[in-house]
């Protein structure tokens, strides 16, 4: 690491040591600010075009705060792809699902007079309700 990038990182551990950190996650936003030097995957023109998709409007402050969140994040995948996923079955869900329906069975209705005896306005057997398209 440079001389210049040392120092920089320095003032920037010297800033985080300086605030409290109240729950891990900042922990790791704060690693991933410090380790300024390590390979970056996205750019700031990245997170602004990504902003912009999403119909966003961020300060300067917040983008380069994304920058790191999200150069974080691909440093997680890039370290997932790492493992051996040979013997692993391929899955929809993590855990299994069962569908818990119940088995159809007839059954005589509620009728028209108990389905419709708190309805606020009805039409001879209908529920009236407001017009939504003009």
């Amino acid at each position: 690491m440079s001389r210049k990038k040392s120092a920089s990182c320095f003032r920037k551990v010297n800033e985080v040591v300086k605030r409290p950190v109240s729950c891990y996650i900042c922990v790791l936003q704060e690693y991933h600010m410090i380790t300024e030097f390590a390979t970056m995957k996205i750019t700031a023109a990245e997170v602004e075009h990504v902003a912009q998709l999403a119909r966003l409007e961020l300060s300067a402050e917040e983008k380069s705060l994304f920058v790191g969140q999200m150069d974080a994040i691909l440093g997680y995948v890039d370290k997932l792809k790492e493992l051996s996923t040979d013997d692993v079955q391929p899955t929809s869900h993590a855990i299994p699902v069962e569908n818990a329906f119940r088995p159809d069975r007839e059954a005589p209705s509620i009728g028209v007079e108990k389905a419709l005896a708190n309805a606020p306005d009805r039409a001879e057997s209908f529920y009236r309700v407001p017009k939504v398209i003009e």
